[in-house]
């Protein structure tokens, strides 16, 4: 059986290289591995590699290892046929996104892909999130349940407020025999394919496609104000050839997000805090409604939708009421229930700052 020695060589300070002293966890971190077999110390048997914590090896442990790459490897091969990881990153490096992105729609209608995708898949996915457009602008149902709690608490001779809202949302949608046309496409540096469709009906079979969204906001405040939020898309459709059914996923705060999309069955978390876009020149007056762009295109541009639904103020409105008190608090549960059938439609956008601004009209259907 062969044995091998690992050795520490220092890139900074060759006098310090010593081929008789083992390795010690703590001077790994500060230069290069060497791994010589026992048997041939002279320099042309070196080779360079690197190794986690531990620095003594069996040949049956190479083995071992070995044979997890080969089993791993057709994992590894089905989700490189749909994401790729050959975007870089960096310092200083914006996006100048088209004009077309932030023009009034009309009948044309926006979708994003995710980034890091293979260019025909994330054509198809922002072929379905501007289906998706046209379905929230042809009219969703949607329903919201608002909580709001109160509370004042006393303590030390002060009174101390306190206060959380909590939004819970669905919508849904369904067509049958739909007919797009691509009038736009562009792909950002970060992969995002951008496009802009019209879509028609017709009497022969055309696309099916159905989605439904979730999304729920909790928000605190306190000595801060928190806010936590989670998104949950749904899509199912045929007609196209890639992507039979996808999910996307987000959940975090103001300060981080955590992104996980699915296609048919391969999931992926998205690179996050990586995403940097040109200004467009907007002039418009930005509002609470502007949100960060650094975790991707699509991810701003679905909460600025979710801040719209969450601060539009619906006609008609079920209201439940409770209240209690305690020997030093007292706490109020107001309960707002919504059921109705809407058509959201986008207007202007515009990013200033890495922010985008999106403006969006809610209109009730009758």
């Amino acid at each position: 059986m062969k044995r091998w020695k690992i050795w520490l060589k220092n890139s900074k300070n060759k006098s310090e290289t010593n081929p008789e002293t083992p390795v010690s966890l703590w001077s790994f971190r500060k230069g290069v591995i060497s791994v010589e077999e026992e048997s041939f110390l002279s320099e042309r048997g070196k080779r360079r590699v690197e190794f986690p914590d531990y620095f003594f090896l069996e040949s049956k442990g190479l083995l071992l290892i070995l044979f997890c790459f080969i089993f791993l490897l057709p994992v590894w091969g089905q989700s490189e046929g749909t994401y790729v990881k050959t975007y870089e990153w960096r310092s200083g490096c914006r996006d100048t996104l088209p004009f077309w992105v932030f023009e009034p729609k009309g009948e044309r209608f926006i979708g994003v892909s995710d980034p890091c995708l293979q260019p025909e898949i994330a054509k198809e996915q922002a072929i379905q999130r501007a289906l998706f457009m046209y379905g929230l602008q042809q009219g969703v149902e949607i329903k919201v349940i608002f909580d709001y709690l109160t509370a004042v608490k006393r303590r030390f001779s002060f009174d101390r407020e306190y206060s959380k809202m909590l939004v819970l949302a669905t919508c849904t949608f369904h067509s049958d025999s739909l007919y797009y046309e691509i009038v736009d496409e562009y792909t950002s540096r970060f992969g995002e394919v951008f496009v802009t469709i019209t879509v028609s009906k017709g009497e022969k079979r055309g696309i099916r496609f159905s989605a439904s969204a979730e999304f729920m906001i909790v928000e605190n405040k306190e000595l801060k104000e928190e806010r936590e939020m989670k998104l949950f898309l749904d899509f199912a459709a045929e007609g196209f050839e890639k992507i039979k059914a996808t999910t996307y996923s987000c959940k975090g705060n103001r300060n981080y997000r955590q992104i996980l999309t699915t296609i048919n069955d391969s999931s992926q978390l998205i690179p996050y805090g990586r995403y940097w876009y040109k200004d467009d020149g907007y002039t418009g007056e930005y509002t609470g409604n502007a949100c960060k762009m650094t975790d991707s295109f699509w991810g701003a541009f679905t909460e600025t939708l979710l801040n719209e639904i969450t601060l539009y103020t619906f006609p008609t409105v079920y209201l439940k009421k409770m209240s209690e008190s305690f020997q030093d608090m007292q706490r109020e549960l107001k309960r707002e229930l919504i059921k109705e059938k809407v058509s959201i439609r986008l207007g202007n956008m515009g990013i200033q700052g890495n922010l985008l601004q999106a403006g969006w009209h809610i209109k009730i259907k009758n």
